[in-house]
């Protein structure tokens, strides 16, 4: 996840998040039992470039950091030792990338968090774009 975190501390006797990212994105019925089961919750991304089908870095890291943006879902396959090597670099340079942009790479957890941390805005406030865009990302979801 990309964001700008608060400073503010962690929410008290929070419950703990499980997650879960259904390959390709595409849920059966069967692994929605069984994550219902298990009390997990589906996330998705918005900042991905098909990195396990596209091996350039340079490419993989623009094309994220294009889609990359406060709050957003990042999802770039572990490299391995001669298995996506090319990856490394890409997480690299994506990293530099939202450096850059005065972003930072967290946990979705840490993303949850700070959604359930926001309070809740006045037709007044400034913050309630934001406030929507938390809400959608923790019903959408992402990966940590």
């Amino acid at each position: 996840a990309a964001h700008r975190q608060s400073a503010q501390p962690s929410v008290p006797n929070a419950k703990r998040v499980r997650w879960f990212r259904a390959p390709h994105a595409k849920m059966s019925p069967a692994m929605r039992t069984v994550i219902t089961r298990h009390a997990f919750t589906h996330v998705l991304t918005d900042c991905y470039a098909n990195d396990p089908w596209i091996s350039d870095a340079d490419f993989i890291s623009k094309t994220m950091l294009d889609y990359a943006r406060d709050g957003g879902i990042a999802v770039i396959h572990m490299p391995e030792h001669g298995f996506r090597d090319y990856n490394l670099r890409a997480l690299r340079q994506f990293l530099e990338g939202l450096s850059e942009r005065g972003l930072s790479a967290v946990s979705l957890s840490s993303l949850h968090a700070d959604a359930v941390r926001v309070p809740r805005s006045t037709p007044a406030s400034p913050e309630p774009e934001r406030r929507a865009e938390l809400q959608r990302l923790v019903v959408e979801g992402g990966v940590e």
